[in-house]
């Protein structure tokens, strides 16, 4: 799978909106530790890692994370697309759960492809 931002379209993608921040591979492990205990990281680490972007680090923060393998960046964010009056919660969640060094300037609306 790979992730596109901006509006692209094509037979094999999907197309949807995202309000969130993007984040490098190496910027999600480092504020991903801390919420899962020693035997949690490695097991998940070494089994899939592919699935603990997607599955378990948003259950921990109760956002949405999509995230790309090939590209290594995600966004996290809230799917579908709250309204524009939601960036702040959106931030404040973020803040609180996962990065405590978001501010409502760091929150994007994106429109993001995820290619097949």
């Amino acid at each position: 799978m790979k992730i596109r931002k901006g509006f692209v379209s094509n037979s094999s993608s999907s197309s949807f909106a995202i309000v969130g921040t993007e984040y490098t591979k190496d910027e999600l492990i480092k504020l991903a530790r801390p919420l899962f205990s020693d035997d949690e990281w490695n097991n998940d680490w070494e089994n899939d890692p592919y699935e603990l972007f997607m599955e378990k680090i948003p259950q921990k923060i109760n956002l949405d994370i999509i995230y790309d393998e090939i590209s290594e960046y995600g966004f996290i964010g809230e799917i579908p697309v709250p309204s524009q009056e939601k960036k702040q919660e959106i931030a404040d969640k973020i803040k609180e759960k996962f990065d405590p060094n978001i501010t409502i300037k760091n929150i994007d609306l994106e429109v993001v492809e995820l290619m097949c």
